[in-house]
């Protein structure tokens, strides 16, 4: 077995090496197949053949010149590679006799080739790549439901304090928004997209930032002062990475705000274009279901055991003690419970553009929504 794979071997590497000395070893099979037919003939004249009966017999022998010219090539070369080449080459001429056609090719291909690589790398990261988070099996994201919505509305204030209160499957839960923020320093300005996010929301998804620190509980309040958290490309595009921005005050919407933390690198949640996280300071004692709408999204992690379609049937009995409580904001309201993966499709993507460091307002607004 084994000598019949190194003759095997032996043959593919003579026959690729036949396709880069292929002028030589044309003439060499023509010499060769010249020198047989010839053997041939004087053979048939020794037996007694005329000269042209001689040579036609020879011929009827050989199958036919080229017949037997191409069968001696396919077994010096790689003949699948040699018309592949011929091919190409001969596409190649015909792009370069119509250049209009050319550039119309081209950029087909290239934009087919692009858009297959953009489905797999969204494919890839909202479907097939585990989600960075710790245990994201247990993470889930909490939505209100009435009949004329989506099964995916924003979440109250005031109903989600009281969820919070009054669920006993969940380990946490947290709520976040988003929204463009005005972020200066000195003479710098630029609109980025903020998360605010009550503090229990990053300690849930098991994420730590590289420098300083996350929120405390004392400043998640109403009235606590303005801290926030910048992404690793904000801190290297706009502090160099100096370990010096933590703790260092800038202005958000023209507020200051003291910087405690540096996120990892590549870290979103839900948005990859967000690049501030501030504490949302939501105040437990305000009955929000008075004065404003439903503009939240909720995340709870599930407890250890516990599974989907449980807390599933808690929250929508909370749902109806809460219709009944509050009939005017919850009628036909309840909740659904779904797993932070299956969520992901409402996730926003924006290529990032180069910044100057000019002293300007710089507006970044292109959206790609998944």
């Amino acid at each position: 077995m084994r000598e019949i794979k190194v003759g095997s071997l032996r043959r593919f590497l003579t026959r690729l090496a036949g396709l880069f000395r292929k002028g030589r070893l044309e003439q060499e099979m023509a010499e060769e197949f010249e020198s047989h037919f010839q053997m041939h003939v004087e053979e048939n004249l020794r037996r007694g053949m005329g000269s042209a009966e001689a040579w036609r017999e020879a011929r009827l022998k050989f199958g036919g010149i080229d017949q037997a010219r191409e069968s001696m090539r396919e077994g010096a070369t790689i003949m699948a590679l040699e018309t592949t080449g011929r091919d190409l080459r001969y596409a190649l001429r015909g792009l370069r006799g119509n250049p209009g056609f050319a550039a119309t090719a081209i950029l087909s291909l290239a934009l087919g080739i692009g858009a297959s690589v953009a489905i797999f790398t969204l494919a890839d990261n909202l479907l097939l790549r585990p989600l960075p988070y710790r245990e994201p099996g247990r993470l889930t994201m909490v939505w209100e439901v009435n009949p004329h919505t989506t099964n995916r509305n924003n979440v109250s204030p005031g109903n989600y304090l009281d969820w919070k209160a009054r669920n006993h499957e969940f380990e946490s839960m947290a709520v976040f928004r988003e929204g463009p923020a005005a972020f200066a320093d000195g003479a710098r300005v630029e609109e980025l997209q903020e998360q605010f996010m009550s503090a229990d929301l990053l300690p849930m998804l098991g994420v730590q930032p590289v420098r300083g620190r996350l929120f405390t509980a004392a400043e998640d309040l109403p009235n606590a002062p303005s801290v926030v958290l910048i992404s690793y490309r904000l801190w290297q595009s706009w502090f160099g990475g100096d370990d010096g921005a933590v703790g260092r005050t800038v202005l958000v919407r023209s507020q200051p705000a003291t910087i405690v933390g540096v996120m990892p690198p590549g870290f979103y949640f839900r948005n990859r274009n967000v690049d501030l996280w501030e504490a949302m300071g939501l105040d437990p004692a305000r009955d929000y279901r008075k004065d404003s709408g439903r503009y939240l999204m909720s995340v709870a992690r599930l407890k250890p055991g516990v599974t989907r379609d449980r807390a599933q049937t808690q929250m929508t009995v909370i749902a109806r003690r809460l219709e009944t409580d509050y009939p005017r904001f919850n009628t036909n309201w309840t909740v659904n419970v779904d797993p932070l993966r299956d969520s992901r499709r409402g996730e926003t993507f924006r290529p990032h553009f180069v910044r100057s460091d000019q002293p300007q307002f710089h507006r970044v607004s292109t959206v790609l929504t998944a």
